[in-house]
């Protein structure tokens, strides 16, 4: 009897992403439920959005005047009016074949080099929670810009910019690695710190700074901290 129970926990050890190799319920604890959720507001947004000033929009739209010998670029509205929402429904799709492929990987990498089914599900969420936001004010922009109205899209996607960024350093002290590792947690909290600051200065540079250099600097600025941060937390020294 004691034999059952002891093989009976071993297997659902195996199954919940404990034992590192997922199983029947953990596609369901690893669904993004709130970056779902936000993904298709956000998608219902912009589709609102495009739908409420489509009369207002040119039937051509002009990306690009004529420089030399290079003509005008025009595109139909509809493309502008999709393209962001494409966009948003490419990722989705794109990062729902990642999740797959890493599942099916998970089995072949070093514990050190996989991260446990919780910290995959933070990132996800992470991604579906920030980013669509973030496209729709840039859609919102561009389609009121488009349409004739005047608005300060430079100081409003900048903003956006760095809550974004801010918003992702407070998910980087939860991408654990599947095995304990309480030095390369105190790097990530440092790191989530640094990049949730960088975010600040951004969204309130954006209105007293110009703008697009603010976005640039706070771009790179910010791919450094994560690269950095998530460096450092796998080859900083740990108690043997």
């Amino acid at each position: 009897m004691n034999v059952d129970a002891g093989a009976g926990k071993a297997g659902r050890d195996e199954w919940d992403g404990q034992g590192g190799r997922g199983g029947l319920d953990e596609p369901v604890r690893r669904v993004p439920w709130a970056g779902v959720v936000v993904t298709v507001l956000s998608l219902i947004a912009m589709a609102a959005i495009a739908w409420a000033l489509w009369d207002s929009l040119p039937e051509l739209v002009t990306t690009q005047e004529a420089r030399g010998r290079r003509g005008r670029i025009q595109v139909p509205r509809i493309v502008l009016a999709a393209a962001l929402p494409a966009a948003v429904v490419a990722l989705a799709a794109i990062m729902a074949l990642a999740s797959v492929v890493a599942g099916r990987l998970r089995a072949w990498l070093p514990p050190a080099l996989v991260a446990s089914p919780r910290a995959q599900a933070a990132s996800t969420n992470a991604v579906f929670v920030l980013l669509p936001p973030f496209i729709t004010v840039l859609h919102a922009g561009l389609l009121l810009e488009t349409a004739g109205h005047h608005v300060p899209l430079p100081q409003l996607v900048t903003a956006a910019f760095g809550l974004l960024i801010a918003g992702l350093g407070g998910v980087l002290p939860r991408l654990r690695p599947t095995r304990p590792d309480p030095a390369g947690d105190r790097v990530r909290r440092a790191g989530a710190v640094a990049m949730m600051l960088l975010g600040a200065g951004c969204a309130a540079g954006a209105f007293l700074l110009p703008a697009l250099p603010v976005a640039v600097a706070v771009a790179y600025a910010g791919g450094g901290i994560a690269g950095l941060t998530i460096l450092l937390a796998r080859v900083w020294p740990r108690p043997r």
